[in-house]
């Protein structure tokens, strides 16, 4: 087996016990520039005998990480760090993250809600409210992420490293954007009645302008038919730009403490990613 490749693992997790979760595994093999979407692993991850999904995830990460000689990262759609008001409730106002979000909601016109820094991270209100897009960031400990960060901090220890906190959605438009496709694509794609055409429209034109990217045929089709498996592929993408450095970085004062949410710059070159 070739070992002279760069693997970098996209994580879609689906929270509480639930096997829906995907991992996409995306090697890059400099010499020949050729970056390779070589596993796409799904059903592996079901439950089966005594075997939990939680364990067999995290011996699937684990040997996809010891079959690379260099591991680019595992790049994960899910909370990887807590609100800054839960390290410390009684000193919360005083934390740098605290009044770094506090200062940013005062300089916002029209305020939204004050920012609650036991539910919301600098990451998420920074990409919401100051980004160009205005991402639709879920809070790190909402409704629909709290399971999330739940089962990853559980497991955290045991991921290989490092990881990268990514946004597929947020990814995907940048990535639309950086290829110069329609706009609309990053709002279709995950409609039930034009996600399909979508997500097949995408790899079509994906593939015609990176042509140095190879996805099996099966693969390319889960990828089209499944959304987590979608996600899981964007993130994998995103993972390998971030290893590169080609993500957005944080804005100036960002503190160091917080956590930081990867998404791609819309001026991404394709050809310095391989």
């Amino acid at each position: 087996m070739n070992r002279d490749f760069r693997r970098t693992l996209g994580l879609e997790l689906a929270g509480g016990k639930s096997s829906r979760s995907a991992v996409a595994v995306l090697d890059h093999f400099p010499k020949s520039r050729r970056l390779i979407l070589s596993e796409l692993i799904h059903s592996k991850l079901a439950p089966e005998g005594d075997a939990t999904a939680d364990d067999l995830l995290v011996s699937s990460l684990r040997d996809l990480h010891k079959q690379a000689k260099t591991f680019a990262g595992l790049a994960v759609h899910g909370p990887l760090s807590l609100p800054p008001g839960l390290k410390d409730p009684a000193r919360a106002a005083s934390d740098p993250e605290v009044r770094w979000m506090t200062k940013l909601w005062e300089s916002l016109d029209p305020k939204p809600r004050p920012f609650a820094s036991y539910l919301q991270r600098p990451a998420e209100v920074w990409l919401r409210h100051k980004t160009s897009e205005k991402f639709l960031v879920t809070d790190a400990l909402g409704s629909n992420a709290a399971p999330l960060a739940a089962r990853l901090h559980f497991h955290m220890r045991h991921l290989p490293k490092p990881l990268f906190e990514v946004l597929p959605r947020a990814s995907f438009i940048r990535i639309v954007k950086s290829l110069g496709l329609p706009k609309n694509l990053a709002v279709r794609y995950t409609d039930l009645d034009k996600g399909l055409s979508a997500r097949e429209e995408f790899f079509s034109e994906l593939l015609k302008r990176v042509p140095q990217l190879f996805i099996y045929d099966g693969d390319l089709e889960s990828l089209v038919l499944h959304v987590n498996h979608f996600h899981a592929f964007i993130s994998a993408l995103t993972g390998h730009l971030a290893a590169l450095g080609l993500t957005e970085a944080p804005p100036r004062g960002y503190p160091k403490s917080a956590g930081w949410i990867h998404v791609p710059r819309s001026d991404t070159d394709w050809q310095t990613v391989l």
